[in-house]
């Protein structure tokens, strides 16, 4: 079988283009013709529907590195700062929720995550979200390690829908054959910072407020 034959869908609906060889695609993709959360599907592959060019190894690298340069130091407060947001049990014996203990409060999110810095991408779902960060979940423990900056994607959310955040992982834990993350946001745009704290206010039943700028 030829290797790299890759179909395109029809934006119009109709018969999809190709067959594209993987050199073609990588050059469409480079010319910024593709997005790698574009569709495509090959014959070669077990999938039976699209998916999207991000999920294949074939283009992985060419998911944009990490920024060499430093974040501003304004909104780069990396690890130690991140530290401050883990929960910890209170001392008090009542039995409030977490999420009243909380200054940026969690609410359930499930949508396809990825993580990726300039050697490793790493897929896996975000549990929930806040306006400080999320939890990431993966049926394997990933190449990353606590205190590193990475890139975080939320993938095709109907809430929050697709988008890249710069981030800092400052938890992992094992848990039945589960990698749990906790990932911290280390800046968001306004805008996506006001549609995460309504989004999380709307599924707490609380009065959304304005959001705090971390």
């Amino acid at each position: 079988m030829t290797k790299g034959i890759w179909f395109l869908p029809n934006a119009n609906g109709g018969e999809p283009s190709g067959p594209h060889s993987t050199e073609e695609i990588s050059a469409l993709l480079k010319s910024s013709e593709l997005s790698l959360l574009d569709f495509a599907w090959s014959p070669e592959k077990s999938e039976s529907t699209w998916t999207r060019l991000l999920d294949h190894p074939e283009f992985q690298s060419l998911v944009p590195p990490l920024p060499r340069v430093p974040t501003p130091k304004r909104f780069s407060q990396g690890l130690s700062k991140g530290r401050e947001h883990i929960w910890r049990e209170p001392k008090a014996k009542h039995t409030l929720n977490e999420n009243d203990y909380r200054r940026f409060p969690r609410a359930p999110l499930k949508s396809e995550a990825y993580l990726h810095n300039q050697k490793h991408l790493s897929k896996g779902i975000c549990l929930d979200i806040s306006e400080m960060g999320i939890q990431f979940t993966s049926n394997q423990e990933l190449s990353f390690s606590i205190g590193e900056e990475v890139i975080l994607i939320l993938r095709d959310s109907p809430e929050i829908g697709t988008t890249s955040i710069p981030s800092v992982i400052i938890r992992h834990e094992s848990k039945s054959n589960r990698h749990e993350y906790g990932i911290r946001f280390l800046r968001l745009n306004p805008q996506l910072r006001q549609k995460i704290a309504k989004y999380v206010a709307t599924s707490l039943g609380k009065p959304s407020q304005q959001s705090h700028v971390a």
